[in-house]
């Protein structure tokens, strides 16, 4: 039960993420070099994202993570 709920709450940071990104990048006619490899960048940390919350479901008392989780 713990594993889905953590699985839909990173689906849900996810969906959020993508949903501003659309936003984002409506207006844009043609996309540059630059504005590729920031897309990379940003889908990179994106897709850490279920791994971060598969983390804070194994060490959900210690003090790392809720350090880590606080800095958000």
């Amino acid at each position: 039960m713990l594993q889905s709920t953590i699985y839909f709450i990173s689906f849900a940071i996810v969906s959020q993420y993508w949903v501003y990104h659309q936003e984002l990048l409506i207006g844009i006619k043609k996309a540059t070099p630059m504005l590729t490899i920031t897309n990379i960048y940003y889908l990179c940390f994106i897709s850490l994202t279920p791994f971060a919350t598969s983390w804070l479901n194994d060490s959900f008392l210690s003090r790392d993570s809720a350090i880590a989780t606080a800095k958000r």
